[in-house]
């Protein structure tokens, strides 16, 4: 009644990369164009007929066509955890090399047990233990602390970094070796998950009650997908070229360098700026973009469950109703915890009294003293801070379009008016952490367990098996696909639980394969001559069709909430019936046929209110948001608030792209010439009818080409092939 099995596995990974993981190149690479010294002579005066929006690119020409150096990089390095200074191409060659060690093992054992003649029941446990990944050489990197390390002056977790960061004792941000031969050799990128077992059953009951064959089968299981899901790539950067351990430089030109007196310049090998390997990032440098591991990342799990009866109707004809399902526990995100922050520190409080034209003390004092080009210095004749901002070209157009976070960004790491990224924080006496919390970095992702998703089915399938020379299926399916997509709001994850891309509610498909019945040993011209049955036999007809619904739409708007998050629109009026279908006007093809876009010259009252007076008519003249209006004229959809995420969700319930539609043929004729031998002449055609495979539409509110369709798949392709059997 019993019968089991065992099995045990084991896996070891490597890959081997050099100069990978880094974005620049470990010897001096040189662009060519217009350098440090304009190119004089090329105007519109001296050239009749050339366009002023071809002068740059006629100076990059003839930059490039003498030989002009415009930038030199180059990426210093590190082969060794002990190295006190960095290696490069002139004294330690070329190689950048990383081995990177990934191993795994499994072991399982099972019991089909046979309760009674009609009932069977399966029984499992499977054990995985998936290694961290290491660098052979000991040149794996991670933050010191791990992933808390990737607060820096924040803290060390959420809580400080989100709360009370401004009176935190945390650090600068640095990195270490660890690993295998490395100088901290009981230590690792992030720690092992040792709990991952995996339990099984399903049973499959054939019911006795019934004349014909009748089954219910059922199962659920737990898999483990590992953290190898990281990928040999993302590691290359993650661990084998993280801060401290590579250099980027840029070379300061400040004369004429073009690639003959390059050598004779010795701009190369690039400077260092006496930084050493194993330094923290500066504070002023803000924006270099790192990444690091959760030290207790888990390994990601699936549960999957299913339950299906399936019944014979007769002995060729099967159908069968199911429920299949999983969620899927602890994915892996990347969430981005150096997002601005705009609400705890009055940011977003000071940029709404500045947009509706009054002046907010929190920019008196982040700009007072400064000399805003083009507009004067802040604190003298009348300037504030609010005005500055308002009239400054850089900036007024972040405050007239609600992008609060884009400002908030600028603020944090622009170089300009105070001379150093962040120089405006110091300028105010603002803690250098005031904006983010790692103000080492731009881009900081923390990768770690926050994703889940959830998938239901519903199937419907029924099977003809070959009988009489007809054989075919066809199935319908119902589902629903939820999860995490993009990141909009860093402090609300929930925003992103919605639909996910893969999301199709209906599936039809049918496949059909039919023996025309002629010929020797069918129903008709079964005693044909063989020059008959050469013509009338051996004739097959096939097909097949696919129906799928579209995949969810985003209407996606600016971000007008933070920096890195996806921005989407505000629904505030109701959608028209049957809104979205496909229309073809003159060379356009249009989705949403009954909804357009408006400007403000089109719609002067989407206009928010700027205040009065000449920084009033400047914003207004910056502004450049549109709304969605429908047949009547009424607007349906704008631009979210400063402040806000859009009331619209990424993969909007209701809002989806074409349905995808696929018929296939074929037709085969099988000529016999002996016993043995047979030829087999076949015509398959793709997409039958020749209809066009829609693609999506432009969602974005605010662009020129709202509901245009622009791209379509789909062309009708036949094919032709023989095939001689033997």
């Amino acid at each position: 009644k019993h019968s089991f099995g065992v099995g045990f596995d084991v896996t070891r990974s490597n890959s081997q990369s050099a100069n990978s993981g880094g974005a620049q190149t470990i010897r001096p690479s040189a662009s060519l164009g217009v350098g440090a010294i304009p190119v004089p002579g090329i105007t519109t005066a001296n050239y009749p007929g050339i366009n002023t929006s071809d002068i740059t690119t006629a100076q990059d020409l003839l930059g490039n066509l003498a030989g002009t150096v415009a930038s030199i990089t180059q990426q210093y390095y590190v082969n060794s955890g002990s190295q006190k200074d960095w290696s490069n191409y002139a004294k330690d060659g070329f190689l950048f090399y990383r081995e990177l060690h990934s191993n795994q093992w499994s072991g399982y054992v099972k019991d089909q047990w046979k309760v009674t003649r009609n009932f069977t029941l399966n029984l499992g446990v499977r054990y995985d233990f998936f290694g961290v990944p290491y660098e052979t050489h000991g040149l794996g990197g991670r933050f010191v602390g791990g992933g808390a390390g990737l607060f820096g002056i924040s803290g060390t977790d959420y809580a400080s970094a989100f709360t009370n960061r401004y009176k935190s004792t945390g650090a600068l941000s640095n990195t270490e070796f660890v690993g295998p031969n490395s100088p901290n050799p009981d230590a690792t990128i992030f720690n092992n998950d040792r709990n991952n077992f995996a339990p099984s059953i399903g049973f499959s009951w054939n019911l006795p009650y019934f004349k014909k064959n009748t089954v219910i089968r059922g199962g659920y299981g737990v898999n483990y997908a590992g953290t190898y899901n990281l990928g040999f790539l993302n590691l290359n950067t993650n661990v084998g070229n993280i801060p401290g351990q590579t250099l980027n430089t840029t070379a300061s030109i400040s004369s004429y360098v073009n690639l003959s007196n390059l050598e004779a310049s010795k701009l190369v090998p690039l400077s260092t700026g006496g930084t050493l390997p194993f330094q923290p990032v500066a504070l002023t440098n803000r924006t270099a973009g790192t990444s690091a591991y959760d030290t207790n990342l888990r390994s990601p799990y699936i549960q999957t469950f299913n339950l299906q009866i399936q019944r014979e109707l007769s002995r060729s004809l099967v159908i069968d109703f199911s429920y299949a399902g999983n969620t899927a526990t602890k994915l892996l995100t990347t969430r981005q915890i150096n997002d601005v922050d705009i609400l705890d520190n009055g940011f977003l409080d000071a940029f709404n009294v500045t947009r509706a034209g009054g002046n907010a003390p929190l920019f008196d004092q982040l700009l007072n003293g400064l000399n805003v080009t083009g507009v004067g210095v802040v604190g003298t004749n009348g300037i504030t801070g609010s005005s500055a901002l308002r009239r400054f070209t850089t900036t007024n157009q972040f405050i007239a379009n609600g992008q609060v976070g884009a400002l908030a960004n600028y603020v944090n790491n622009t170089a300009n008016l105070a001379g150093l990224p962040g120089g405006l924080l110091r300028n105010g006496k603002f803690p250098e952490n005031f904006i983010v919390v790692n103000p080492q970095f731009g881009s900081v992702g923390l990768v770690s367990n926050n994703g889940n998703s959830t998938y239901h089915s519903f199937t419907a399938h029924i099977q003809k098996r070959l009988t009489n020379g007809l054989t075919g299926q066809a199935s319908y399916v119902f589902s629903k696909n939820l999860g995490d997509a993009a990141i909009r709001d860093q402090n609300n994850l929930r925003l992103s639980k919605t639909l996910l891309p893969n999301d199709r509610p209906h599936v039809i498909q049918e496949d059909v394969s039919y023996n025309l019945p002629f010929g020797k040993g069918a129903k008709y011209f079964t005693n044909a001559p063989g020059w008959l049955d050469q013509i009338v036999g051996g004739w097959n007809l096939a097909s097949g069709a696919n129906w799928s619904s579209g995949s969810p739409l985003t209407f996606t708007g600016l971000n007008t909430l933070n920096q890195f998050g996806t921005g989407t629109a505000d629904l505030v009026g109701a959608l028209p019936a049957d809104y979205q279908q496909i229309v073809k006007i003159g060379n356009q093809v249009n989705y949403f046929p009954s909804l357009t876009t408006a400007t403000v010259a089109q719609r002067p009252g989407i206009l928010p209110n700027f205040g009065t007076g000449a920084d009033a008519a400047t914003l207004a003249g910056r502004f450049t948001n549109q709304v969605v209006v429908d047949s009547n004229g009424n607007v349906v959809i704008a631009n979210s608030t400063p402040g806000r995420a859009g009331n619209t969700a990424i993969n909007m319930a209701g809002l989806r792209g074409p349905g995808q539609l696929s018929f296939n043929g074929a037709l085969g004729k099988a000529f016999k010439i002996t016993e043995r031998k047979t030829i087999t002449l076949r015509a398959d055609a793709v997409n039958l009818l020749n209809k066009p495979q829609w693609g999506n539409p432009n969602t974005n509110i605010n662009g020129t080409s709202f509901g245009r369709v622009t791209t379509a798949t789909g062309n009708r392709v036949i094919t032709f092939n023989a095939r001689f059997d033997f």
